[in-house]
């Protein structure tokens, strides 16, 4: 009744761009191919990239456009991340070669994509929307916790001194 071919079993496509994987294509991959695929991608990665790759299974690019910084986390889809100065994640986004490709082929071709014409990626990919950006250890004003601290320091001396000026 729910079988593969049952209107309710179509193709992964939700959104224009997206390229149409079915279940099938993702398993006709095969495990050879992402050891090569992985293999490749190391090559293509620089010093710094693979020792974040082997540590975390992600590494970080930054756009040839605008200079932001970017996250690709081990997958084909919805794993590149868009990043503040502070490291946090602003949007996740969306892109891949049309079809069925090994992972390692896939985070190539993003890190590609990024580094070499971003702007143009960009506006062909999916993404989340912009995510509530936490701005650690700023609140009021830009002040981090030692700029508070100061502050805090300056207000008690000051009402100390008022204190002892009232006083004598």
């Amino acid at each position: 009744m729910f079988g593969p071919g049952s209107p309710w079993r179509r193709p992964a496509v939700s959104r224009p761009g997206w390229a149409p994987v079915s279940r099938e294509e993702r398993c006709r991959v095969h495990p050879r191919s992402e050891v090569r695929s992985q293999d490749l991608l190391r090559q293509w990665l620089s010093p710094d990239q693979t020792e974040q790759y082997d540590k975390y299974k992600r590494f970080d690019v930054v756009g040839s456009d605008t200079g932001t910084r970017y996250r690709i986390r081990r997958g084909t889809t919805m794993n590149i991340e868009e990043l503040t100065g502070y490291g946090d994640v602003t949007r996740r986004w969306c892109f891949a070669p049309d079809g069925a490709f090994a992972t390692g082929d896939v985070m190539l071709a993003q890190k590609i994509a990024l580094e070499g014409f971003e702007r143009d990626v960009l506006a062909l990919a999916n993404h989340d929307g912009p995510r509530g950006v936490r701005f650690p250890s700023c609140s009021f004003l830009g002040m981090d916790e030692l700029g508070w601290l100061v502050l805090a320091f300056a207000f008690f001396a000051t009402l100390v001194w008022s204190f002892f000026r009232f006083l004598f």
